[in-house]
């Protein structure tokens, strides 16, 4: 946990990290889900990122590690990547509808999906977005 319960998922080692559920915020206050670590491999959240109500969930992704997203994520707060790799992948829809700021230092990967947004989307950091050759990208 860090500081005011926000949550700190850290995949360290040889093996992978796969969560399979959703991860909601079940606190009456907006916070943040920290996922980092050192391993490059394809750690992964599989289930939905979402608010509770008006309490929304943020993300930062720390640690020069791999984390993919690939389920239907609906979360309204802001996506940081500070270091390593966030990928959006096999069937990661971002369905979000407040206005977001990707800041990324790392790498934000794109793998064919869609970031769908109804208001403003910025991007800034001196790091990298990309997506896998031969896909079409749609922001």
């Amino acid at each position: 946990m860090e500081g005011n319960n926000n949550v700190n998922l850290d995949s360290d080692g040889s093996g992978i990290l796969v969560l399979t559920g959703a991860v909601t915020n079940a606190i009456t206050l907006s916070k943040t889900l920290f996922i980092g670590g050192s391993n490059t491999g394809a750690n992964e959240i599989q289930g939905e990122l979402k608010d509770n109500g008006a309490n929304t969930l943020s993300l930062i992704k720390r640690g020069t590690g791999r984390w993919i997203l690939s389920g239907t994520n609906t979360y309204s707060g802001s996506t940081t990547v500070e270091d390593g790799t966030l990928e959006i992948g096999s069937g990661g829809v971002m369905a979000i509808t407040n206005n977001i700021t990707y800041t990324v230092d790392g790498v934000l990967s794109i793998n064919g999906e869609t970031i769908s947004n109804s208001t403003d989307m910025t991007f800034s950091g001196g790091g990298l977005i990309k997506q896998q050759a031969g896909l079409l990208c749609t922001i």
